[in-house]
């Protein structure tokens, strides 16, 4: 139970951190600049340090205003953090019940699931702002998608032939087809008491 408390936090820290991320997507985009760089102030254009860049801790730190201009900082930048920690942890929890299995599909899955849910926030927070949907997030998203998609029809399709394997297994095993008739006809077995 610990370790999938510990498990959750860790999911959710990370969450926080993306949500840090997707407000400088968003920040960014509007202006049409590069993702990558030095975070800064959007008021005064101040590089950022390190401590100014904790998710959420840093906004009440600063009491939701710059270190260096005093401006007041968006409230966007805490909750879109928040957000995205409480819906990655969401998602975790439906991907990984608490039985602890862990397969790689799942891990793909919930992959898959993460950057869905952090396209749409980007595109709800934008389109919030601008009314807009921004096309360099919705067709990157349509494309994996639609890619994640053809994955798993795939997998469908495997898992298809390998049921058909499975009854051919079957069919050896009950030579004849008299032997398969009496095997899906055969009466239940009653116990007696005695």
């Amino acid at each position: 139970v610990y370790m999938y408390f510990y498990f959750s936090v860790l999911v959710f820290l990370f969450g926080l951190i993306i949500g840090s991320f997707l407000n400088v997507v968003i920040l960014r985009l509007e202006k049409d600049e590069k993702v990558t760089g030095r975070s800064h102030c959007p008021k005064c254009k101040h590089p950022l340090a390190w401590i100014d860049l904790i998710p959420v801790f840093s906004f009440l730190f600063l009491k939701g205003k710059c270190r260096h201009c005093g401006q007041k900082v968006s409230w966007q930048y805490p909750v879109v953090e928040i957000s995205t920690g409480l819906i990655f942890l969401l998602i975790t929890n439906f991907q990984f019940p608490i039985t602890n299995e862990f397969s790689i599909i799942q891990f793909l899955n919930l992959t898959f699931l993460w950057y869905i849910a952090s396209s749409l926030i980007v595109i709800f927070a934008y389109d919030l702002h601008h009314y807009i949907i921004p096309d360099k997030i919705l067709f990157p998203a349509i494309v994996v998608a639609l890619a994640y998609r053809f994955w798993d029809f795939g997998r469908l399709i495997r898992r298809y032939y390998e049921l058909i394997a499975d009854a051919q297994e079957m069919a050896e095993v009950l030579e004849t087809p008299h032997q398969i008739k009496d095997a899906l006809t055969a009466k239940p077995l009653t116990v007696l008491d005695g």
